[in-house]
């Protein structure tokens, strides 16, 4: 049985999301729903549309922030909203990660993430081998 997640922590004028996985890719994975359901609740979003994007980063700290800075980027540039997350590929430094959603104008937002911060942001793994990261936005 896998253990990951995400919840919100409190944080004035910001959100402070806590993030935990069995491995690097499910972490990935769990912080992307915690970003999007700030946003719009995951559930409602229609699996119609696919797009692949690459990712680089030298450690998994930036992996990661580049991940979640590019899921913003494209809801703006492409109008693609995230629904989830189904495969992710990392090479040397390089992630490709397959998602799954639609298009924004078919929805409405329940909120605005303006961007990912580096403040307090950390990706950590355990001494049980699993890992744990803290994300906070800018509302």
């Amino acid at each position: 049985m896998k253990d990951s997640g995400y919840k919100y922590l409190e944080q004035t004028a910001d959100a402070r999301i806590f993030v935990w996985a069995d491995d690097f890719i499910s972490l990935l994975k769990e912080a992307a729903q915690g970003v999007i359901n700030l946003i719009i609740d995951t559930k409602k979003i229609e699996p119609k549309a696919e797009i692949d994007i690459e990712i680089e980063g030298k450690d998994n700290e930036e992996i990661l922030f580049n991940l979640l800075s590019e899921i913003l980027y494209i809801i703006d540039s492409k109008s693609f909203i995230m629904k989830e997350i189904t495969m992710i590929d990392i090479n040397n430094g390089t992630a490709i990660i397959h998602l799954i959603g639609d298009n924004t104008e078919n929805y409405v937002f329940q909120g605005e993430v303006k961007a990912i911060t580096y403040h307090d942001f950390f990706v950590e793994r355990t001494l049980k081998g699993n890992y744990t990261s803290q994300v906070v936005v800018d509302l």
